[in-house]
Formats: C-alpha cells, structure tokens, sequence
C-alpha cells in the first residue's frame, strides 16, 4: 500500500492545537474550565474555531495541488482526507452552539433559545443561517444518491455556507473582536480557505491543463476507446497515471471526470479506456472525431515501479487500464503474474494485447479469471497456482469492493501491508 502517513490529518492536528494554544494565550489563561457553565462556554467557542480552521482547510485539500497529492500519499487519500476533515468540521460546528447553550439548560430556556432561534441579531442569524445549510447539504451528499452534476453544485453552495460563516464569525462580539492576533490568524485561515475554494471550483477546472482533439473513438463491448492527439504542449505522465478529462463544446456538457490512461508515455497520442457506468460514460457515443478536450493532469500512480520483487498483479475489469500502460511501456526483469479478471470471457476487451505483451516479455504471465466459470477471484485462488505470494509485491485495481476484499484476504494470510498497493479513487 502507498504510505500510510494521513498528511491532511497530520495538518488537521495541528492547525487544532495551534487554535487551541493562540486561544488560550490570548486570554492570558483567564479561567476557562472553572465551573460547568464556563467549561461549556469555553469549549462553544473552541469548538466554533477549530470547526472554522478545519473547514477552511477542506477546502484546501480540494485543490487537486500536485504537491498536496504527493504529501498525502495519492489524490485518492487527499480526498478522502477532505472529507473526513470536513465531517470533522460539520461534527465541531454542529456543537458550537449546543455547548453554548448549555449552561442555561433548564433553567433559563429562553436565554438558551435566542442562541439558537433566528432574532433581530443578524450577528447571530448568520451563524444559523450557515449551520441549517451545512445540515442540508451533509445530507444531501452523503445519505442520498446524488447525481455526479447535483453533487458537485451542493459543493459550489458550500461555499455559501463558508461566507455565512465569516459573516457569523467577524460580526458578532466573541474572542475574535477582542482579541488581535487571534482575529489576524483567522483571517488568515479564512482568506486561504476562501482562495482554495474560489480556485479549486471556479479557476482550477476552466484554466490551464492540456488541449487536446479526439481522433479516433473505439467501441469495445461496454468500454469505450478515445485516442486523442496534443494540440500544443503534449501532457508529459508515468505509466500508470490518470488525468481529468473535459470536453470542450461537445453534447456531453464541460464536466470534469477522471478516467486511467491507457497508453504508453512514450507514445505522442494519449488513449483512454473507458467504462459505460453512468450517465456521462453511457453516452460517450455521442462524441464526435475532433471534439477538443482539456486534461488536467497527471495524478496517482500507486505503482513501485523502482521495486525489483516479484509482482502479482489483480485487475478486475475496467482496471487493467493502468496495468496495460505499465506493461506496455516498461521492461520487467521480474516475474510479474496478471490476472485479468472480468465476469465473462467476452467482457476481457484487452486479452489481446495483453497477449502480445506477454509474447515480447517472457516474464509476463497473463491468467485469465472470469467470475461466471471460477467464481469471484480470492486469495486461495491466487494460492493454488503455486504462487509464493509473501514474497512478491501485491498490485490490485479495479472495483472498490474487489480491492477491499482481496487487501483483506492478502493481508490476513501474512501478507505486509507495505506490499500490497492499490488506489481506491473516487470523485464523490
């Protein structure tokens, strides 16, 4: 597996206990858990800005910064440490205003209502406003099947929420407005979580990148080929590697969607392989020979390519994309076995080239593996071919689940967790 050090979580760690120590120093260790009511209103407001501080740094972490990507480990563990740091941030948020209310439960409901009810204080309704946004969109977005396009607008109105936070955070009387340097270090943290939002969804998508035209589309069963030739500068990636793919013009609209490259580095066009899952993938029909594309890129590559180990590689369908980058373009000294895994022998779209692979390099060993006569592929399988697993490295792509389920079988036979390599991007 890719390193295991959570450079976001690691960050998120820290900008806490930073806001912990400015805060307390501030207030010149003025008593803050000395009695039940103070302890509750001290921890309202602590809660209130770290929740802000991690807040702001989600949206940091959707950047897609190239630097960010190599510190986190991979673009799939950057975003999959935003949205745990944002969840972290909803959870501390959520509590801001019940800690603060505490103290006058039950003897003075009222007094705790006007915390929490709309009033003429729009110091205060700035923050309600923004705390019920908040609850809807985490709603929205993580118990309900969203489409790819509504999903990624509740993240555009997230950055409604952060202004209503400001708004909450800068006007009403609080540490903040009595005390400079805390006010300074949010501001701070406030205008870079500002910028990184405003670049990664306005600036980032719509600038720079590659350009590209579309001159050949393949169909292969469910899997559609676009080979596409630079216009200008040529996106310059490593085997193995992935970039964001943006039509430009075209009936399938502007979205950015990332798919693995298929082709070698070495080659001048870039080609894709991909798989009809969605609403966006089933229509790629509709493409048209020199419809222009923008690619932002290149991410990933969970591969250890400087490893000399033996290597056992898992694609399930879609995710022998990578692998036949890889294979294709770099020469193994290696014993390297394949196994291709698709439901049914029809579905393996790629088992001729992988053959002509495998016919050029002797220690490519290509298994075919389809679910409907051998069943879902598991370590025993794997086993019974006589293959001393410990000591080669584990490569695994393909569904989430497939991935999952291999990395625990591998891992509960003796296998290090350092050998086992895999990438579980997701978008959403």
């Amino acid at each position: 597996m890719k390193s295991k050090f959570n450079f976001g979580l690691m960050l998120a760690l820290a900008l806490s206990l930073l806001t912990f120590f400015i805060w307390l120093v501030v207030r010149d260790y003025t008593p803050t858990f000395s009695s039940y009511g103070i302890a509750t209103h001290s921890l309202g407001q602590l809660f209130g800005l770290i929740g802000m501080v991690l807040f702001s740094l989600s949206f940091v972490l959707m950047t897609r910064s190239k630097f960010l990507e190599r510190l986190s480990g991979g673009l799939d563990r950057m975003y999959s440490q935003h949205h745990l740091i944002g969840i972290f941030a909803f959870i501390l948020i959520l509590f801001h205003p019940l800690l603060l209310v505490l103290k006058f439960v039950p003897s003075n409901v009222a007094q705790a209502a006007n915390y929490l009810l709309p009033s003429g204080a729009w110091s205060v309704n700035f923050g309600i406003i923004a705390l019920v946004l908040m609850i809807l969109l985490i709603v929205f977005t993580m118990f309900m099947a969203l489409k790819y396009q509504r999903w990624k607008l509740s993240h555009k109105f997230m950055g409604a929420v952060y202004l209503f936070t400001l708004l909450h955070i800068f006007l009403i009387t609080t540490d903040i407005s009595r005390y400079p340097a805390l006010k300074i270090y949010i501001i701070i943290i406030s205008i870079l979580g500002g910028l990184a939002y405003i670049y990664g969804l306005f600036i980032r998508p719509y600038f720079g990148g590659y350009k590209y035209g579309i001159v050949k589309i393949e169909l292969r069963d469910k899997i559609t080929l676009l080979e596409m030739k630079p216009i200008g500068k040529k996106m310059k990636f490593n085997a193995g590697q992935f970039a964001f793919v943006q039509m430009d013009k075209s009936e399938l609209g502007n979205e950015q969607h990332p798919f693995s490259i298929l082709s070698s580095p070495e080659k001048e066009n870039i080609t894709f392989g991909i798989k009809s899952l969605g609403d966006y993938t089933s229509h790629l029909e509709l493409l048209k020979i020199g419809t222009r594309v923008r690619l932002e890129g290149p991410y990933g590559g969970f591969f250890n390519l400087n490893s000399k180990k033996d290597k056992i590689i898992v694609a399930g369908g879609i995710g022998i994309t990578p692998f036949l980058s890889v294979l294709g373009s770099l020469r193994f000294s290696e014993k390297v076995d394949l196994y291709y895994c698709t439901g049914t022998k029809k579905e393996m779209v790629f088992l001729k080239e992988l053959n002509k692979i495998a016919e050029k390099n002797k220690n490519i060993k290509i298994i075919e593996w389809n679910s409907d006569e051998k069943g879902r592929i598991n370590f025993q399988g794997i086993s019974k071919a006589g293959v001393d697993i410990p000591k080669k490295d584990i490569l695994l792509c393909g569904p989430p689940a497939m991935m999952k389920s291999l990395a625990f079988e591998f891992k509960k036979n003796q296998i290090k967790e350092k050998d086992i390599y895999f990438e579980n991007f997701n978008i959403k």
